[in-house]
């Protein structure tokens, strides 16, 4: 990260996903937990890979973990608009939810998976507005 960008205070979260065959190797700075459906036990985890965002800190090291990945497996990479969406009272969704819609919907195709999470996302919210982004990256394990 550039010292100007640090004295002026410009940040930027991410996460960096590489898949290669049947390994998933991450690396993140700021970002929500990536979720990991695993298709053979019916199960999500969630990867917290904590870390500052980019810019937070000159030379800041980021952490890199590697996952194994079998047939079927679910990766999700998401921004925390879903999770963090709010209904009329208030409520957040939350990451239980989540983990819970994916465990019902991960031997689903990933565009069916995004459409019910994006589903997921509106019937919660009921009418109130949405007032974050709500981005994902879906990747169905063949």
């Amino acid at each position: 990260m550039r010292p100007a960008m640090i004295r002026r205070g410009l940040f930027m979260a991410m996460t960096v996903a590489k898949i290669n065959q049947h390994d998933l190797v991450l690396s993140a700075a700021g970002m929500p937990p990536v979720l990991l459906y695993r298709a053979s036990e019916q199960r999500v985890e969630e990867i917290f890979l904590k870390a500052l965002p980019l810019g937070g800190i000159a030379n800041y090291r980021y952490q890199q973990l590697t996952f194994g990945l079998a047939a079927g497996d679910v990766v999700v990479l998401m921004s925390d608009g879903l999770p963090e969406r709010f209904n009329a009272n208030g409520e957040m969704l939350g990451y239980e939810m989540m983990n819970d819609l994916l465990v019902r919907t991960g031997s689903l195709a990933a565009a069916d998976i995004i459409a019910a999470l994006v589903q997921a996302g509106d019937n919660w919210a009921g009418a109130h507005p949405q007032d974050d982004d709500v981005r994902f990256v879906v990747v169905k394990v063949k």
